[in-house]
Order: C-alpha cells, then structure tokens, then sequence
C-alpha cells in the first residue's frame, strides 16, 4: 500500500520535473593582454553557462597574498562573471552579458610615517581594470565571440568559443 503511495506521488511529479529543465551552453573562455610586449593569457578555462544564470570564474587569487613557492608574485587575479540568455522574443539568438575584473600587482611602494621619523608602511600597487558587455549571437553561428576593451595602452580581449553542437 505504501509503496503504492510512494509510487503515485512520484508519478503525479513527474510533469512538474519535467518544466524545471534549464538550457546549458558548454564553452570555453580566454582573457588575454595585449601589448607592443606582446600578448599575455590572463586567464583561461571551461565554463558551463545556463540560461540566466550568471556564472563566476576567478583565477590567479588574492593580489597581494601569501603564495605558495612557484608561484609567480607578479600573476594577476581575475573575476569573471559572464550570464548567457537565449532570446526571449522568440529570435534564435543567444543574449551574452559579461563583466571583467583583473587586478595586477606592479611592484610595491613604500611611505613613511609622518608621526615616527624612521618608520615605513610598505604596500603592493595595483593596476586594476574593469570592463562590462553585452553582446548576442545566433544560435547557429560558430563564430567565438570577442570582447575588446581599450585601457592603458593596452587591449583586455575576452573571447568565448560554445561547444558546436550545444546551442541548436
């Protein structure tokens, strides 16, 4: 009998599991910098974005923290947050917002303390850029998408390639 029970409510769930499905677009992403030194990857990986659902990447951790040995003092931290929507109007697009946070440690800097001749604060300078986007696509379209933003005499370009066959 319970089992029965158990067997119904389980039934009479199902229709109301099947509308809570969300569209996922598997991509992968790249930061990079580029200069008259050349160009410098940032920051790279896989993302999994769902339907508005917005998603964060970071890398490279705290500016200005402890490291572990090996790893370079001079390694930016990057914030990633990027929400894919398909369109909502019914065009077969997908609607791409972005936002990019990178803080690079450039050396140190060190000023003395007015009240006690002789002694110092010590701290890290950091270059910090910060860029935002919108941008959509046609679903069908394999195009990677590039965001390019101009700052410093340097260009920040965040390019997202989708999985061919995941945004049909």
């Amino acid at each position: 009998m319970r089992l029965a029970l158990v067997f119904a409510l389980l039934l009479m769930s199902l229709p109301a599991a099947g509308n809570q499905f969300i569209q996922a677009y598997p991509a992968i992403y790249e930061l990079a910098r580029v200069d008259d030194s050349g160009r410098e990857v940032l920051a790279s990986g896989e993302l999994l974005l769902r339907d508005g659902i917005p998603e964060r990447v970071e890398s490279g951790g705290d500016v200005g923290a402890m490291r572990p040995a090996g790893v370079p003092a001079e390694q930016p931290r990057v914030a990633l947050h990027v929400m894919a929507r398909r369109d909502r109007s019914g065009a077969a697009r997908l609607d791409l917002e972005s936002r990019v946070d990178i803080a690079v440690p450039r050396g140190s800097h060190r000023s003395e303390v007015a009240e006690r001749e002789g002694s110092f604060i010590q701290g890290l300078q950091v270059t910090r850029v910060q860029f935002r986007s919108r941008t959509w696509q046609p679903l069908n379209d394999p195009t990677p998408i590039e965001v390019v933003h101009e700052e410093g005499g340097a260009q920040y370009v965040l390019t997202i390639m989708f999985r061919p066959t995941s945004r049909g």
